[in-house]
């Protein structure tokens, strides 16, 4: 399916072959977070050096069945924060790429952020 996209990529573009390529990829537990580095991105990897050896690849997982909420301290009380907050630090892991995203603004409670 790689090779396919990169080849309708190349047709589409006089024949020049895409220089980066993100991924993103939901449903993937944490448990399953090292099959899918040594699986599917090594895979991945093999079709992009047969058909365009040079492209960056960035794999990005998304996590949305979490159970982390994010407040914030505002007007004296403790509030969900707004949508578009983005934490990269203190509670992320160390030595992952990772952060949590607030897609929306609840409309009671607090809203899931994605991670």
């Amino acid at each position: 399916m790689t090779e396919k996209a990169v080849e309708a990529f190349k047709k589409s573009n006089q024949g020049t072959a895409p220089t980066k390529i993100i991924v993103y990829r939901d449903g993937v537990s944490e448990g399953q977070k090292s099959a899918v580095l040594n699986t599917e991105v090594q895979e991945m990897r093999s079709a992009l050096d047969n058909t365009c050896n040079n492209a960056k690849l960035v794999y990005i997982v998304l996590n949305k069945r979490i159970t982390t909420r994010i407040f914030e301290y505002r007007n004296g009380s403790i509030e969900s924060a707004p949508e578009g907050t983005v934490v990269d630090n203190h509670i992320t892991k160390k030595g992952y790429f990772d952060f949590f995203l607030l897609p929306l603004k609840p409309r009671q409670g607090s809203a899931t952020p994605t991670y």
